[in-house]
């Protein structure tokens, strides 16, 4: 893998909102569902292989847990994340320990449902 190929396979939340914020589409354009649905999935079904998305948490104003959760929680219902390819196909790069740990728990908490683990 080349370095263009490094800066091609992340997706800033930056670039989609300033102000993430939200679960749904239908309570505005800066929800968890659009970034996922327009950025990260769009960007996925592009990638070959192995090749990892990098999606970059830094820069906005905030960070809603609902938003975090709608993103990465649904990337695991629409079976994008499984338990087999967790860390490996999404790479969460934040400056925030507490809010990668965040991201961590909602993708386990999803794959634990989809198993039947409470």
């Amino acid at each position: 893998m080349n370095n263009q190929s490094v800066i091609e396979n992340v997706v800033r939340v930056i670039d989609f909102t300033q102000y993430p914020s939200g679960r749904h589409k239908a309570k505005g354009n800066t929800s968890g569902e659009e970034f996922r649905d327009e950025f990260i999935i769009k960007k996925l079904v592009q990638l070959k292989g192995d090749e990892p998305l990098v999606v970059d948490l830094d820069g906005t104003i905030g960070r809603n847990s609902s938003f975090l959760d709608e993103v990465f929680a649904g990337l695991v219902t629409k079976r994008f994340i499984t338990r087999e390819n967790f860390g490996k196909k999404i790479i969460v790069r934040t400056t925030s320990p507490s809010i990668s740990q965040e991201v961590n728990e909602y993708i386990e908490d999803a794959l634990n449902r989809l198993d039947g683990k409470k």
